[in-house]
């Protein structure tokens, strides 16, 4: 069905040839997406045909992953081989392959310049049309997220109930553990950021847990698929603006979420969230969210750019913050799905700020 998408869309643009590559240890998300494969290779989309190519070690794992029948498995004996095998299945259609697609951010170099002598065509970027499907889930992509948030928000309930950590790292390897209890992988390395460090939004540094606000920013992902959460913890006794800046942060998140289905664009909602910010909106420094999948960043993008439509089955995050430099950082960050003309938040855990009092 997938494969069917892309073809029309391809018919579409009059594109005759898409190679799509996954030629090092992390999988092209895309060639997963529309077959099912996770390992070395190319696939090669035509309008009315597709082909799998990999290296013969990787040949059964190729024919266990791919249920699309419409897709024909082939093996090489070397990697560097796999184009020219593909450019031998086409040696008849050569001729007629006027216009070829790729993913511009994922092809180098040295493979424009060989796909260029095999194949004399037009070349252009398809990276948008495989975001553009990608970004509307289907009900096994739905439920492998929900199961994906589930397990993030076990994760986080373990953290909080007998919260004895004394090292950021220590949670780090903890949310690790977990994960890996459940089966399932990192979405992205974990964020915990302790008192200054919070105030950095991708804070990656490893330092003791100070008094102050404690941001964890993790997900899992749920055979291949993500999910994302961001909650507040406070270690010992919060101030009165720290408690007024926090509860300006939990009304923005509730306030944007709230509105999802009034408002009709993403572009609206992040000019909502400003506005829900009002004199700290200009601490608040990243888009108001993202959507998410296979990979951990998708389409569609909760910025004042992205003009299009909140359309049914879109599964994205929604995560003001406000940051200050050397001080700290407040973010509250859920993933939720638009079903039936309603949303869903997949990310049960409660929002409200959760102070730690036993920290010496």
């Amino acid at each position: 069905m997938r494969i069917n998408l892309f073809q029309k869309e391809l018919t579409k643009k009059n594109i005759d040839l898409t190679i799509l590559f996954s030629l090092d240890e992390k999988p092209n998300t895309n060639i997963i997406y529309f077959s099912g494969y996770s390992g070395i290779g190319l696939l090669a989309i035509l309008k009315n045909t597709a082909f799998l190519l990999v290296p013969e070690m990787e040949y059964d794992k190729a024919k266990n992953s791919v249920k699309e029948k419409r897709i024909k498995i082939f093996k090489t004996d070397k990697k560097k081989k796999l184009l020219e095998n593909l450019s031998l299945l086409l040696q008849r259609q050569k001729n007629h392959i006027k216009k070829v697609g790729i993913e511009e951010s994922g092809c180098s170099v040295a493979i424009y310049k060989k796909l260029r002598k095999l194949f004399k065509a037009k070349y252009c970027d398809v990276s948008g049309i495989c975001s553009g499907l990608r970004k509307i889930k289907d009900k096994e992509e739905i439920e492998k997220i929900s199961n994906a948030c589930r397990i993030t928000d076990t994760i986080f309930k373990k953290i909080v109930t007998k919260f004895k950590f004394k090292e950021e790292q220590e949670i780090k390897k903890f949310i690790e553990e977990e994960t890996i209890k459940n089966n399932c992988e990192l979405a992205f390395p974990p964020i915990v950021a302790s008192a200054r460090g919070s105030g950095q939004p991708h804070y990656n540094a490893s330092n003791k847990i100070k008094k102050g606000f404690l941001m964890l920013d993790f997900g899992v992902k749920y055979k291949g698929y993500c999910s994302d959460m961001t909650r507040m913890l406070y270690i010992g006794t919060p101030n009165k603006k720290e408690l007024n800046d926090f509860d300006l942060v939990l009304k923005t998140c509730l306030g944007c979420e709230e509105a999802v289905m009034k408002k009709k664009k993403f572009s609206q909602l992040y000019l909502l969230s400003l506005k829900l910010l009002d004199k700290k909106a200009g601490f608040f420094t990243h888009s108001l969210g993202h959507g998410l999948g296979l990979d951990i960043h998708e389409s569609p993008s909760l910025s004042k750019e992205n003009k299009n439509q909140i359309e049914e089955n879109l599964v994205f995050t929604i995560e003001p913050g406000i940051y200050f430099s050397n001080k700290y950082g407040i973010r509250i960050e859920d993933t939720l799905l638009i079903k039936n003309k309603k949303i869903e938040i997949l990310t049960k855990s409660k929002k409200e700020l959760i102070i730690i009092k036993n920290k010496k």
